[in-house]
């Protein structure tokens, strides 16, 4: 394989991004935060024409980089994560009937709000609980929610319902 093709690109775009969540889980985050930061930086070069595969690696790279971010960063979590939702909202948006982007879409949207919740933009907050909320709604009407999905719903709703705006 060519090592400067898009593929052997994104192979070792995918693999930071790999790399950098078993950091974030082993304790490293510094390395972890580098890792995922190079993924998002290579991803982002790689999708630049609009390749709907490599923006999807980039949305799940910006993601990672947002959780590790929300540890020592939240306001610059805050920033990846707007940035992740409005990437996977497009990417769902040009693949309505994709369950797996619409899931991921959700659960960046209430990642999102839990860190602004934290950082005290309740209304914000409640807004994308709200959009994750409809996300996983639509989510229901294909088949009954399921692990991450089911739980994050949970978690929304309750959030909705006691977040004091």
């Amino acid at each position: 394989m060519d090592p400067q093709s898009a593929e052997a690109q994104s192979d070792v775009a995918i693999a930071h991004r790999r790399l950098g969540e078993t950091l974030f889980e082993l304790g490293d985050r510094t390395r972890a935060l580098s890792e995922a930061a190079q993924s998002v930086a290579s991803l982002e070069k790689l999708s630049a024409g609009g390749d709907a595969y490599m923006s999807t690696y980039l949305a799940l790279s910006m993601a990672a980089l947002g959780k590790i971010q929300a540890v020592s960063n939240p306001q610059a979590a805050i920033a990846t994560y707007k940035k992740t939702v409005a990437l996977q909202s497009r990417l769902s948006t040009a693949d309505p009937s994709n369950s797996l982007l619409r899931s991921d879409l959700a659960k960046s949207q209430m990642r999102l709000a839990d860190l602004l919740s934290q950082s005290g933009s309740k209304a914000e907050a409640q807004g994308s609980y709200r959009s994750a909320i409809a996300n996983w709604d639509r989510l229901k009407q294909i088949a009954p929610l399921k692990g991450d999905d089911a739980s994050g719903f949970a978690h929304c709703s309750a959030a909705v319902s006691t977040t004091a705006i």
